[in-house]
């Protein structure tokens, strides 16, 4: 399967309003990948969580989007997948969430942030790098800033473009 086919697969996205929180545009989506060959030997469930977040001075709106994959036994992380299928297969999940995100929520949202984290064997932030210069522009977004805080964490700011 090209990459870009894996990006042009439809999933089917359940949203859920943010556990604990009374923000309205915090929301949870739930996709699953059933296990049908292409991701591993067991369904996989990818949690993307959306949450309203205030920038230092800035006074526009923001998200912060964080995810994760588990299956029925662990949590699986992206930089714990060995295989590049299974990387992308997650990251078209959560892009195409994201996209449903901004049209059901978040028209109004101005940026958005995240963080990969940098570890001893694997470096998530070049996936991360690569997959904003390839889909940024089609979510309408741009990089505005890339930041090292803590020797092993980059924070990343998106803009509305």
């Amino acid at each position: 399967m090209l990459l870009t086919e894996i990006f042009d697969k439809q999933f089917h996205i359940e949203w859920e309003q943010e556990l604990f929180s009374k923000q309205e545009k915090d929301k949870v989506a739930i996709i699953y990948i059933e296990n049908n060959g292409e991701i591993s030997s067991r369904d996989t469930k990818i949690e993307v969580s959306f949450n309203e977040r205030d920038i230092k001075d800035l006074t526009d709106k923001a998200i912060n989007i964080m995810f994760f994959a588990t299956t029925d036994k662990e949590i699986q992380t992206i930089d714990s997948t060995n295989r590049n299928k299974e990387q992308f297969l997650i990251f078209s999940a959560v892009y195409q969430a994201i996209k449903e995100y901004l049209v059901k929520y978040g028209s109004d949202i101005e940026y958005i942030t995240f963080a990969a984290i940098k570890s001893n064997k694997d470096n998530r932030t070049k996936l991360y790098d690569t997959f904003i210069k390839k889909y940024a522009s089609k979510l309408g977004f741009k990089l505005l800033n890339k930041s090292l805080i803590d020797f092993r964490e980059y924070t990343y700011v998106l803009k509305r473009i």
